[in-house]
């Protein structure tokens, strides 16, 4: 093909990944997981589709690590797993007097793990708590979506 012809043809024209993530729910695709822990423990899990098979792609893993009002020394770590495997780690540290008011949240501590990891039928991707103290609230949140296995993901 005569290359000033293909240049001359439109592109194909980028989505942000909010209009992508807003496809992907008005076609039914799209699934989320939130869960908040106090202790150590199993946070956000999602499990790829199994009855019919799906292949899941990761499009957004984030815990949030809540500060109370009060004297704190300790850390939290959180990790995403991906079929009982590591793939990203976070490690979040507090010491000394924190002090913000009557008993609200006074520190919030945000971490975005990696993203656009792909998993096929019955694998599992969540997010785990694994050093906690009591004076500590983590919220974990997964956002996937899902495919046929083969199908191109893209829009």
């Amino acid at each position: 093909m005569n290359p000033v012809i293909t240049f001359l043809q439109p592109r194909r024209k980028k989505v942000s990944d909010i209009e992508f993530l807003a496809v992907k729910e008005s076609q039914g695709k799209l699934r989320t997981n939130t869960n908040t822990r106090t202790t150590t423990g199993d946070g956000a899990t999602l499990t790829a589709g199994a009855s019919p098979d799906k292949d899941m792609y990761l499009a957004r893993a984030v815990v949030t690590i809540n500060t109370p009002n009060s004297t704190f020394n300790g850390s939290c770590t959180a990790e995403l797993f991906v079929n009982g495997v590591v793939v990203d780690q976070t490690h979040y540290v507090v010491a000394g007097q924190i002090s913000g008011g009557s008993g609200g949240i006074v520190t919030s501590f945000v971490y975005e793990f990696i993203r656009g990891l792909k998993v096929t039928t019955g694998q599992i991707i969540k997010i785990v708590i694994t050093e906690d103290v009591v004076s500590i609230q983590a919220e974990s949140t997964l956002v996937v979506f899902e495919e046929d296995p083969g199908v191109d993901p893209r829009i």
